[in-house]
């Protein structure tokens, strides 16, 4: 397969930090490369990149991903796009070189436009919509869909090798309800499935931001079955404000699915919580308040004896206040938080040695 003849670079941005595409400290020399790149330059990304915006690779540029690239709406290739890691663009318009050897992640329901293009190299695409136009050169892929979505990848198209491309066409867990329940001091995720086939597990991720996600939690498939089952798993340190959830289902084959997106804004008013909870170094006090004060805040050990102390301003909104403890024993601790209006609020923490 012919790939574009994009000759030396005129200009190359290689990343050195996680963060925003067009924060410049992120980029070697400090200098931020440009959302149009144009014909000759190249830039390669060793980190965690997000864009918000459309980011476009000119016709004789180059972007290289090899770690994780977010762009909030269109990824337009003109260029030469090489992703060997993860990739989550909005949506995607082909008219250059995709050499996906990674994971290209397309939003629920946007489509993945190839005009005139070429992509290769053995990757996966999660991408249910296609809009296929044009001389077109497409083979090495395996098209995949999330939870829920059957696969609409174009037949008899010319220019695509159907005997290089895999279809997973067969969704071995029927996912009829993902939602999540707000508490007090918790997230409560539930699910329920209709059918499962070869159903190892599903993992539970978390982000902040809606882009980058962490592994949270784990809960065990049914295997196989063919009614209803029902899942639940409780965020018991949810994060401060607006999160993200989305469940990766796992085969025993080790393939995945993803579902979509839910998001929640959690809220602790005039409460306090300690993590991590138990700690073998410091502790942290994580507080949210609904105005502006100053705490006292107190620690003793199980005989009574006071251990630290400290008066801490917070700010209306989520606080985060270091408590430093790394050089008390093992055991059972208390902590007090007293508000100037007399309010007393109490949580326990473990000390272990390990």
């Amino acid at each position: 397969m012919l790939f574009l003849n994009i000759g030396f670079p005129q200009t190359t941005y290689t990343s050195v930090a996680d963060g925003a595409y067009n924060d410049c400290s992120n980029w070697s020399g400090g200098v931020c490369p440009p959302s149009s790149i144009p014909s000759g330059d190249e830039v390669i990304i060793n980190h965690k990149i997000k864009l918000s915006g459309i980011l476009k690779v000119g016709d004789g540029a180059k972007l290289t991903n090899n770690n994780t690239l977010a762009v909030s709406m269109e990824l337009h290739v003109d260029g030469l796009f090489t992703n060997i890691g993860d990739a989550f663009p909005f949506r995607v318009h082909n008219d250059g070189v995709v050499c996906n050897s990674g994971a290209i992640t397309l939003d629920p329901g946007e489509t993945f436009i190839n005009h005139n293009g070429t992509i290769d190299c053995g990757g996966t695409i999660n991408a249910c919509s296609w809009h296929i136009l044009g001389i077109v050169a497409v083979a090495n892929q395996t098209i995949c869909c999330g939870i829920g979505l059957d696969p609409n990848f174009p037949i008899d198209i010319v220019g695509v090798d159907y005997s290089t491309i895999v279809i997973c066409s067969l969704l071995p867990v029927e996912l009829v309800h993902f939602g999540l329940d707000n508490q007090e001091k918790r997230i409560l995720l539930n699910w329920e499935t209709k059918s499962e086939l070869n159903n190892d597990y599903f993992v539970i991720l978390r982000s902040e931001n809606g882009i980058y996600f962490e592994e949270i939690g784990k809960v065990n498939g049914m295997s196989n079955s063919s009614s209803v089952v029902k899942y639940q798993f409780s965020d018991n340190r949810p994060l401060i404000g607006t999160s993200y959830y989305k469940l990766k289902q796992v085969d025993f084959d080790g393939g995945f699915y993803f579902s979509q997106i839910l998001t929640t804004n959690f809220v602790l008013r005039n409460e306090f919580s300690l993590y991590p909870n138990p700690t073998n170094s410091d502790i942290n006090l994580l507080m949210s308040i609904d105005h502006n004060t100053t705490i006292y805040i107190e620690v003793f050990d199980a005989l009574g004896r006071l251990l630290f102390v400290k008066n801490q301003v917070v700010l209306k909104g989520t606080n985060f206040v270091p408590l430093y403890t790394e050089g008390f024993n093992e055991g059972i601790y208390f902590c007090k938080v007293t508000l100037p209006n007399g309010q007393l609020m109490k949580q326990t923490f473990v000390k272990i040695d390990r």
